[in-house]
């Protein structure tokens, strides 16, 4: 398994084990079809830990394309980059600063885990079911 996605009220989340172009593909299509379904934009979270493997060239190009396909979805973008002390500080800034060549940046966020994804939806009125959401996260196995 490459990904594992859950949707749970306004949060539509994946997990990423290993990105390849098929892959991102398919969760564009889970994604888009959730909105569909609710007949509303969703909170799109993309979750990835340190030792996830970078992708290839192909794969890095389909994903800046395809943030462009989310955004068109989403209410609020999220990266969540769960790594510890240095490396993962090095990894959410080095993310960070990618995004601020990029068009839409200021619609991304990074952050180091889904409690930072709380805090901001919650900044922001978003209102979302803390507890349900990380119980159905789990249940997905995210």
């Amino acid at each position: 398994m490459k990904y594992q996605t859950c949707h749970s009220g306004k949060i539509f989340a994946v997990r990423w084990f290993q990105t390849d172009v098929a892959s991102l593909e398919a969760v564009e299509q889970e994604f888009s079809s959730a909105c569909r379904r609710v007949r509303d934009k969703l909170v799109y979270v993309s979750i990835s830990k340190d030792d996830t493997p970078p992708p290839d060239d192909a794969t890095r190009k389909k994903m800046l394309a395809g943030v462009d396909v989310i955004l068109k979805e989403a209410s609020h973008f999220f990266i969540v980059m769960e790594s510890r002390g240095f490396r993962g500080s090095v990894q959410r800034t080095a993310m960070a600063g990618l995004m601020l060549v990029y068009k839409n940046s200021r619609q991304i966020k990074t952050c180091a885990n889904m409690d930072e994804v709380f805090a901001e939806l919650e900044n922001a009125k978003i209102p979302v079911n803390r507890q349900q959401v990380l119980k159905d996260m789990a249940t997905a196995g995210l």
